[in-house]
């Protein structure tokens, strides 16, 4: 099930009615465990069950962890269930990925590819929810957490069914109390959020997707130099409201049921450096990488060329998770490369941080801007040759209006507005609009409502988010 859909309205009031009509915890966990399965099991059923393999195995290998001090059993276990996460996602979204790299090899070596593509159909989510459950064996083998004693309410954590697809990554320390307890978050900003995050979706990524950003990149050699210009700012956009849209909607949706999940974006496109964008991108991903990649690899402790893997392997990994193409390793290395710089360029420096100056600030933003759109491009385009294709179509000519049409200079401009001036104040946002009159807000929720469902059945193919590949 898609947020943007029209079935979801009726499916979100059925939950938050039964959530106030239900007696007790208990039964409301179990409600939104059944909830879940029918979100996710709305887009195919046949794959609902692998929701469960793994969460199960990490349930009872959890409990085997805290039942046993023996060092290399500990180990075994945790092993087994990283291994099983693992051999999943890697099945599912690296099959064919590997199978092409070896039929390129024997390719190079002038001999004939030997291995056909087999047919796999990707699951959603399933990235999120793989690492959201494997985190939980890792902290109990950390003795950072310990096991739950319910199934269902710790399949609920692995399957609560507005984060499950495209996140934000929550930890078991974050929504297994929420769950247990009679925890209530406060809802004021709940409905800002939905109403923030379907726009973004819907009047902005869908708009800058189907009008200027698909065109240019199907067909980049034929586009105007200035058109693939605005095509890649307008896709640094799309990505952005896509992405964070589904999380500010799957937050506030959590906030409604009673449970706060961790904030996914921070304005990243306001950062000064490649180091910042990633505090303030994807963060629950970032956090997820940091504490059981990068930690682990000794990234911060031990010298200089320890660092500087730890580093890299981050992020190339981060650039595999995306997606099984040469693409998203690129991404990747581009971005660990322009990290590693940063750091380097710092300790050169004495370790000294650059000044704060206005200027200095206002120009490493201009600059991380310009660097993570241009690293966008290999992440949005289809194929290797594609991306180089675009890359020397910019390279011929400089940013132009020309032939982009007005309403899409219009909603590119009211994205950049918004991410300048609302991101970085969501909390004086929603409050000034919390004071609004009852019937302001509900003229708001209507109105978007008519652009939502104003859209033909044609347009419903584009409004699946992004992230749903992944």
């Amino acid at each position: 099930m898609n947020f943007a859909e029209p079935i979801f309205v009726p499916f979100l009031l059925t939950v938050l009615l039964l959530d106030r009509l239900l007696p007790s915890k208990r039964a409301k966990v179990w409600m939104l465990l059944v909830a879940s399965c029918v979100f996710y099991g709305w887009w195919n059923v046949r794959l609902l069950p692998l929701l469960f393999v793994t969460a199960i195995l990490d349930f009872f290998l959890a409990r085997f962890l805290s039942g046993t001090e023996d060092p290399k059993l500990r180990k075994a276990i945790i092993v087994a269930s990283v291994c099983a996460n693992l051999g999943l996602l890697g099945y599912f979204k690296y099959t064919n990925f590997a199978i092409s790299t070896l039929n390129d090899l024997f390719a190079w070596a002038g001999r004939m590819p030997p291995f056909a593509p087999i047919e796999v159909l990707l699951p959603v989510g399933i990235s999120f929810y793989t690492f959201q459950s494997m985190s939980y064996t890792l902290d109990v083998y950390r003795r950072e957490l310990r096991p739950d004693p319910s199934l269902p309410r710790f399949l609920c954590f692995v399957t609560l069914f507005p984060q499950l697809v495209a996140g934000p990554i929550v930890r078991a320390a974050e929504l297994l109390p929420q769950l247990a307890d009679d925890y209530k978050n406060q809802r004021e900003s709940a409905l800002f959020l939905i109403l923030l995050g379907l726009f973004k979706k819907v009047v902005v990524a869908d708009t800058l997707g189907a009008a200027l950003v698909d065109p240019a990149f199907a067909s980049p050699g034929t586009q105007l130099p200035g058109v693939l210009w605005m095509g890649a700012y307008a896709y640094a956009f799309q990505i952005f409201c896509d992405f964070s849209g589904y999380s500010d909607i799957a937050i506030g949706c959590g906030k409604l049921l009673g449970y706060d999940f961790p904030k996914n974006f921070a304005a990243p496109y306001l950062s000064s450096s490649v180091g910042e964008f990633w505090r303030r991108w994807h963060v629950t991903l970032g956090a997820w990488f940091r504490d059981y990649v990068y930690v682990p690899l000794g990234g911060n402790r031990g010298g200089l060329g320890r660092w500087i893997f730890a580093s890299l392997a981050v992020f190339l990994l981060s650039g595999l998770w995306h997606g099984a193409s040469y693409n998203f390793i690129i991404w990747g290395a581009l971005h660990g490369a322009a990290f590693v710089a940063e750091r380097l360029v710092r300790r050169l420096r004495g370790g000294a941080p650059a000044s704060s100056s206005l200027l200095r600030r206002g120009l490493g933003a201009v600059l991380t801007f310009h660097f993570v759109t241009a690293a966008w491009i290999f992440f949005r385009a289809q194929t290797l040759p594609d991306a180089l294709s675009y890359l020397h179509g910019l390279s011929q000519g400089a940013p132009s209006l020309a032939g982009v049409a007005p309403t899409v200079v219009l909603i590119l401009g009211l994205a950049i507005l918004l991410h300048i001036l609302v991101e970085p104040r969501i909390e004086v946002a929603w409050r000034a609009f919390a004071r609004l009159p009852a019937p302001v807000q509900g003229a708001a929720v209507v109105l978007l409502g008519v652009v939502l469902y104003a859209n033909t059945d044609a347009a419903m193919a584009r409004r699946a988010f992004i992230y749903f590949q992944f």
